[in-house]
């Protein structure tokens, strides 16, 4: 994919390896500015990862990001061939699903009938600039998940379904979906909403 927008990727690289490889890009200003997290394997995946984002300096072709990207580990598989560790096909990318997605915000995947195990912080992220991390991080628009972020306060202070229907805090027409959400924030597992995890 040629492009000049924001991408994202899975990576199975090393930490130390993807740093010095991004910042070999930025260095050259391929890319402007890149941050990583790194997220344990889910009930549903088999193996660790790590979700990247960058922005580039300008036109990119994809296949040669990936490609810079491949580590050679120096142990073998069990075919005899060598482990190589690289990242997935890469997607334009918004920074702000991409963010909350990589925190796993529990508002935003519950507004995705989604929900994980694991949760993650500002502090666990990697970053080029992390006071460019911090001022994007600011410009979040967070309103889209107030009504997830009154069913989590709402079910904090013990108040039933049925009682949060009833303060008229639920349009009657979307009850259904309330419902559906207000379940799926006591599901507390991994569930992506009937599709599969990343392996």
């Amino acid at each position: 994919m040629r492009t000049t927008k924001p991408v994202s990727t899975i990576s199975y690289n090393t930490i130390p390896f993807l740093e010095l490889k991004l910042e070999e890009l930025r260095k050259s200003k391929i890319i402007s500015f890149w941050t990583f997290i790194y997220h344990k394997a889910e009930a549903d995946e088999k193996k660790d990862h790590i979700h990247l984002y960058f922005e580039p300096s300008k036109m990119i072709q994809t296949d040669d990001i990936l490609e810079h990207l491949c580590q050679i580990t120096g142990k073998f598989l069990d075919n005899g061939r060598p482990e190589v560790l690289c990242c997935m096909n890469m997607r334009s990318s918004k920074f702000d699903d991409w963010y909350l997605y990589a925190i796993h915000d529990k508002a935003y995947l519950t507004s995705k009938f989604q929900s994980r195990e694991h949760f993650y912080q500002f502090d666990d992220f990697y970053a080029s600039n992390v006071d460019e991390l911090h001022f994007k991080v600011c410009e979040i628009d967070f309103t889209a998940q107030n009504s997830v972020k009154q069913i989590l306060e709402a079910q904090k202070l013990g108040i039933t379904f049925r009682d949060f229907v009833e303060r008229g805090s639920v349009p009657i027409p979307q009850i259904a979906q309330y419902e559906k959400v207000w379940t799926l924030l006591h599901f507390g597992s991994t569930w992506r909403n009937g599709r599969d995890g990343h392996d």
